[in-house]
């Protein structure tokens, strides 16, 4: 993996030293299509460049030193409908006309097609949640948030954790991509959460089902990308600070950010914090010790340049959740706790409204570390798009049942994980898109603990893959095919001459593959049909656990006779966006 690393560096060090990029420029007007007047402040984004600027009081905007490619654009502003466009290099000016609506109509996505696209023409099904949605739900993470949407619902055993569930499915078989990587957190554990700070999430895209080619073995239910906030436009240095608080729990969080855009070397620095008591419901009253806190510290720096951007992505995530036991008094039912009288004794005592209420978290409970960074770089060579991305993470998470030794941990769970994603546009045209990608990881698991629940065990995942995309008129089709290759071998493990774990080595392969069209019968009506298939090699704990499971309360054995999953599934979608209404019926 280091010598692939290397190699792929020295690579693209070269690429920039004698690639010498044609570069264009963009004059821009936008205007209201029903009053021939200008709009000023209006928003322009280009998604696959990360640029972003603003309309001056007449309308006007300006890119230069762009590549010399097809470029999607984006003209959005409050009380207009979204316009989206596809600049080639042969166009310098553009004048967008934004019909007057209260519903942000056309959307690009980005999640599992060859290139950026409006949501209307991609065959493929994708959900978008929006900022503004975020905002108005309350919850206390971000999958929480999410699970109030079509489609999507959640696991959840506390205040702070929860696992999302795309039609019916979850675990291990929902990829959950940020900063561009996937987020690998040992996710195949009930108590085991997400561990992205919501605050940072600007939109959230959801690919649903097995079409998403891009993201290999497990991502058969599908795909959820946390996208971050879009660069500021050059020149711009601002600063802003969100806080909330919630009843139920006493949730107060708050989030800070500074980001700015100085001759196009970009940055964001971002802390985030929350608290929460124990959460109440119409049946237990307050749950004890489903309180949490949570903090994180991320950021981006990079450069936009003629010749595409390059951009570091660094995050720390802290969590500290309770985890709920519902142990109660046989006379009275109410919530009790164990208390420490001296160094070999404990005592059980009911739970007043102090301990109810208090931001501690009470033993059981984890501590959840979570560090990342990530390169995520975008290179135009030719008019061709070339992606890179090299990412790691280290994730720690640490269980604590002892009441006598609330500080001494028995599970320690220490993962890392190298993350590589190399993608490249071989045909773009305007009307044709041909992309094709090499991306998995290398991670590795350590047990510091003194308790066992699954073996240490070192993972290689390797896939290929291409999508394509075809517009013809009225109708997009688009498609692509997938090869998967899984290596996963556990360490032997005897305890007190028993054998805990067993030395194991396994391989998995398998094949992905997805075939779909969409087509605009007008700017209102507009259908889609889409067959997929995927693939799942079974992760560690389905294959080697063997130890009790503090979090879930139970004894967990695995198979290691599990063989691959493998799905199929036909979507079929029927849409209406008008600017007062827009609704889809959506078959599976």
């Amino acid at each position: 993996m280091k010598q692939l690393g290397i190699l792929l560096f020295c690579w693209f060090s070269s690429i920039l030293v004698i690639a010498k990029p044609n570069t264009i420029s963009i004059l821009g007007n936008v205007k209201d299509k029903v009053k021939k007047s200008a709009i000023s402040n209006a928003s322009i984004y280009l998604p696959d460049l990360k640029m972003a600027t603003t309309t001056d009081l007449n309308g006007n905007f300006k890119f230069e030193n762009l590549p010399k490619t097809k470029i999607l654009i984006q003209i959005s502003c409050i009380g207009y409908q979204n316009k989206i466009e596809f600049i080639n290099d042969s166009i310098s000016t553009i004048n967008i006309e934004l019909e007057p609506s209260i519903k942000e109509i056309s959307e690009i996505v980005i999640t599992g097609i060859s290139h950026s696209s409006e949501k209307n023409r991609t065959p493929v099904s994708i959900s978008i949640i929006s900022h503004q949605t975020l905002l108005q739900t309350a919850s206390s993470n971000i999958i929480d948030a999410l699970a109030q949407h079509p489609g999507i619902s959640q696991v959840t055993t506390g205040n702070g954790i929860s696992k999302p569930v795309i039609r019916g499915l979850g675990y291990n078989r929902v990829v959950v991509i940020n900063d561009g990587i996937k987020q690998e957190g040992q996710q195949w554990g009930d108590e085991h959460g997400i561990e992205i700070d919501e605050y940072s999430v600007n939109k959230v895209e959801v690919l649903k089902g097995p079409a998403s080619l891009s993201y290999g073995s497990d991502a058969m239910a599908g795909v959820i990308n946390m996208i971050s906030y879009p660069m500021v436009q050059k020149g711009i240095i601002k600063g802003n600070l969100i806080s909330n608080y919630q009843t139920n729990n006493g949730l107060i969080g708050s989030s800070a950010n500074i980001s700015g855009n100085v001759k196009n070397i970009i940055f964001d620095v971002r802390f985030s914090s929350k608290k929460a008591h124990s959460y109440q419901n119409k049946y237990d009253g307050y749950v004890l010790n489903s309180a949490f806190k949570e903090s994180s510290w991320s950021g981006i720096v990079g450069i936009n340049k003629s010749w595409g951007y390059s951009h570091l992505h660094f995050s720390t995530y802290q969590l500290i959740p309770g985890i709920v036991e519902g142990e109660r008094d046989s006379i009275s039912g109410k919530f009790t706790y164990l208390t420490k009288v001296n160094d070999s004794t404990l005592q059980s005592k009911i739970a007043d409204k102090a301990y109810l209420k208090s931001f501690s978290v009470l033993t059981p409970y984890q501590k959840v570390w979570h560090h990342k960074i990530v390169f995520n770089n975008n290179f135009y060579i030719k008019g061709k798009s070339v992606k890179l991305i090299l990412g790691y993470q280290q994730n720690q998470r640490k269980e604590f049942a002892d009441a006598l030794l609330p500080n001494n941990y028995g599970l320690f769970f220490l993962m890392n994980t190298l993350n590589y994603d190399l993608k490249i546009n071989a045909i773009e045209s305007k009307r044709s898109n041909l992309l094709l990608g090499i991306n998995g990881m290398q991670q590795s698991s350590t047990n510091k603990g003194t308790e066992f629940l699954i073996p240490q065990y070192n993972l290689f995942d390797f896939g290929i893959y291409s999508i394509f995309k075809k517009e013809i008129g009225k109708l997009d089709i688009s498609g692509g095919y997938r090869f998967d290759i899984r290596a996963e071998k556990t360490e032997a493990l005897i305890l007190e001459n028993v054998s805990k774990f067993l030395l194991t080595n396994n391989k998995f392969q398998g094949t992905s593959g997805s075939i779909g069209a969409a087509y605009q019968f007008s700017k209102k009506y507009f259908a889609k049909l889409n067959f997929s298939k995927g693939f799942r090699a079974p992760n560690i704990a389905e294959l080697a656990s063997n130890g009790i499971h503090e979090g879930s309360l139970r004894y967990e054995i695995g198979n290691k006779n599990l063989v691959a999953e493998h799905s199929s599934q036909i979507d079929f979608c029927f849409g209406i966006s008008t600017p007062h209404i827009t609704a889809e019926l959506n078959l599976f």
